[in-house]
């Protein structure tokens, strides 16, 4: 048997406890609210541009419009997992030179730390 739920109901049963971070919870809450009184979901969500982007809030809008809001999710999930694996990667090569730094300046101390008591040993030996 098929249930439908409506938009409200379904945004409030995503977003229980989905996140912890306080400005997505009022987002959440507020566009929840938007919903309810007869607002659709892409304004809600372009009333919160700063938090969401201005491409989700296009894509849905074109997914309400459309019929298709369930692959409009899809597109943007894939968009948006596709940014963070590119950000990783950013990460991970930004990274790599100032460990290969951290390491480099850690071996020649413990180097410097091991040879100059040696060379004053001997020293001391041929003066």
């Amino acid at each position: 048997m098929l249930y439908l739920l409506a938009l409200g109901a379904a945004l409030a049963l995503a977003s229980a406890d989905s996140t912890d971070h306080p400005l997505v919870k009022t987002a959440v809450s507020e566009i929840i609210k938007m919903v309810e009184n007869g607002f659709e979901l892409s304004d809600g969500l372009a009333w919160n541009k700063d938090l969401f982007g201005s491409s989700l809030p296009q894509m849905v809008k074109m997914g309400e419009e459309s019929s298709t809001l369930t692959a409009a999710f899809g597109y943007m999930a894939n968009y948006y997992d596709l940014q963070v694996s590119y950000a990783i990667d950013n990460l991970g090569s930004i990274l790599e030179p100032l460990l290969l730094l951290l390491v480099a300046a850690i071996t020649g101390t413990m180097l410097i730390s091991i040879f100059l008591p040696l060379y004053s040993f001997v020293g001391a030996f041929s003066g």
